[in-house]
């Protein structure tokens, strides 16, 4: 049975468009998201994102793809757990179904919110675990991605 959603919610101080272009642009999610990017920005199109982009089957979200995209407004694609997490996202007899993301952007008069809703997590003790991986990992990311905005350093760099 999937019962657990992840959601976080951030004000960003930045223009719209620019928090588009940072979850679309495969040079710029690949460097605050991961330290590698392959996004073609429609549906249908593929979401990777490559943490070690030498090894691209490990720690990446490959084959995953954009399930429902309105620019400016939202983006939603499948998403893959990390190898740490595989035995309980990624692999089985049959493999259990990819996890979604969406992420929704509503531009304010002093920047833009975003809020990231992260669902199909199981309800046993395993996925609790991804679970709390994936809060720890969603907030650094938003971290990351404010820092980006502002032109400060990354607190936590991919490469």
């Amino acid at each position: 049975m999937i019962t657990h959603m992840l959601e976080l919610e951030r004000h960003l101080p930045a223009a719209l468009d620019d928090v588009w272009q940072a979850w679309t642009d495969p040079a710029k999610a690949g460097t605050w998201f991961a330290a590698g990017a392959n996004i073609v920005a429609e549906r249908g199109g593929a979401y990777e994102l490559f943490w070690r982009p030498e090894t691209p089957d490990h720690d990446s979200t490959i084959g995953c793809r954009i399930t429902a995209i309105a620019p400016r407004r939202y983006l939603a694609f499948t998403w893959r757990g990390p190898d740490e997490l595989g035995q309980v996202m990624n692999e089985g007899d049959p493999p259990p179904p990819p996890t979604h993301v969406t992420v929704l952007l509503s531009p304010t008069s002093s920047g833009t919110d975003v809020r990231i809703q992260h669902t199909g997590f199981g309800d046993d003790l395993a996925w609790g675990e991804a679970v709390a991986w994936h809060e720890r990992a969603w907030a650094a990311c938003l971290a990351n991605l404010e820092a980006l905005l502002a032109g400060r350093s990354l607190p936590r760099p991919w490469s």
